[in-house]
């Protein structure tokens, strides 16, 4: 990988607790020849990240690097998240972080993320369970990103609805960029898009699954048409 190479980082599975497994001597033997000591899990101003240099080794090459949580609200795995995420981009090149988090809501979060407050930025586009004080630090640093020559980009994977502050922008998102082209089908896309959105947080995943057919028509249409 080179630092102009596009990467992907992805937050989506977590670091879990190495349990030692009573009975396997194989496996003990083979985490004992090839652990690695972390100094710490939060991350502190001036940091060198002595301790993760064996990343380097263990990640060469690589374009998409998974984290996520074997239990969300876990204060230490989100503190240390934010330092991986941190070491990553600043010592090994990864310029993009994907949450598992609306595709639109994270979408519109990075246009705005120079400027808006990075708590406003936060709450704007991933889901409600990590909006917590361990994680906020990581969208301070995504902001202070934006006035170097590598911002860290926020992007979604998720299709749910992540923020009730992000998705209200989509109908009209929609509108904008298809009126260029067909300016009567881009109506029809802003109408259909704000009932299912207004429809979805009324009464839930019950709108959709109620109207899966013509939802699926309509939403396949719109991938067709911005391809």
């Amino acid at each position: 990988m080179t630092r102009a190479a596009a990467s992907l980082f992805v937050v989506v599975v977590l670091l879990a607790p190495v349990a030692a497994q009573n009975g396997n001597s194989a496996w003990m033997t083979w985490a004992r020849a090839n652990h690695h000591p972390v100094a710490r899990i939060q991350s502190v101003d001036g940091d060198t990240f002595a301790d993760l240099q064996f990343f380097k080794t263990v990640l060469r090459d690589r374009r998409i690097v998974q984290l996520g949580e074997s239990g969300h609200g876990v204060a230490e795995f989100n503190h240390a998240k934010v330092r991986l995420i941190k070491f990553l981009h600043q010592q090994m090149g990864f310029d993009v972080i994907a949450f598992e988090s609306g595709l639109f809501e994270c979408y519109q979060a990075n246009r705005t993320a120079a400027v808006n407050v990075a708590a406003a930025t936060m709450r704007g586009c991933i889901f409600g369970v990590w909006h917590t004080d361990e994680v906020l630090p990581l969208f301070e640093y995504i902001k202070s990103t934006w006035s170097t020559d590598r911002p860290l980009l926020l992007a979604g994977f998720d299709t749910q609805i992540s923020s009730a502050r992000g998705i209200p922008y989509r109908p009209t998102f929609f509108h904008d960029v298809m009126a260029v082209i067909d300016p009567a089908r881009a109506v029809n896309a802003r109408t259909t898009d704000q009932e299912y959105i207004t429809s979805y947080q009324r009464i839930g995943r019950t709108f959709a699954k109620t109207n899966e057919a013509a939802l699926t028509q309509f939403y396949g249409g719109l991938e067709l048409f911005f391809q």
